[in-house]
């Protein structure tokens, strides 16, 4: 079975929050925009569904974030340097998307997949 609808703002509130999986569900809409206040998130994957917009700033504040696939939905907008914030990334998956822009360089121990 599959979830289907949009991600709840409300999810911001689980503030001890450190592993969100929602990939390959029919989730649709835009992350919501306030996702930086689970500042204990270590893995974001919301891959394989219909998520649109751009990423939110917020995002970039989830110093935590070690793992961060989001590929295969309609997401949009233009990849920028905030992604060095992510300083504890090891993989981000994007690819499948509408993202204009290239990753920047980040330090040697990150793997990305673009």
């Amino acid at each position: 079975m599959k979830l289907v609808g949009k991600i709840p703002n409300a999810i911001v509130k689980l503030s001890t929050l450190e592993r969100l999986d929602f990939g390959n569900n029919s989730i649709r809409g835009t992350i919501p925009n306030k996702i930086g206040r689970l500042k204990k998130l270590r893995k974001l994957d919301l891959d394989i569904n219909q998520l649109t917009g751009s990423l939110p700033m917020s995002l970039f504040d989830l110093r935590n974030l070690t793992w961060l696939d989001l590929d295969t939905n309609e997401l949009t907008g233009t990849i920028t340097g905030r992604f060095r914030r992510l300083i504890n990334v090891e993989v981000v998956s994007l690819y499948g998307n509408n993202f204009s822009g290239s990753l920047p360089d980040m330090k040697a121990s990150q793997a990305w997949i673009n």
